[in-house]
């Protein structure tokens, strides 16, 4: 659940803070999973012989999740957001 605030007015100068929704990490707290296997972590091989054999995914290394970095949507992956000295806030609304 995501809260919409609207910001009326701002007094004091911006200062740059870390991001509360990565932690200043930039990435995205949403794991994705692997789409070469599927998230499973193994794949299975076509063969020819009647034994198929199953092995670890080259993709994810047998991890299931997706090695590609996701970027934090709060911070658009830079870890931190400006911040302001006072806020006068004039409704909040849940957004869902």
């Amino acid at each position: 659940m995501a809260m919409k605030i609207e910001i009326v007015e701002r007094s004091g100068n911006a200062v740059v803070v870390e991001c509360g929704s990565c932690r200043g990490t930039g990435e995205s707290r949403h794991k994705r999973f692997c789409k070469a296997c599927n998230g499973t972590g193994h794949v299975t091989l076509m063969c020819e012989s009647e034994e198929i054999p199953i092995v670890s995914c080259s993709s994810c290394h047998g991890t299931g999740e997706s090695q590609e970095l996701v970027y934090c949507r709060a911070c658009q992956g830079v870890g931190v957001v400006p911040a302001y000295g006072k806020y006068k806030i004039r409704k909040v609304e849940r957004v869902d």
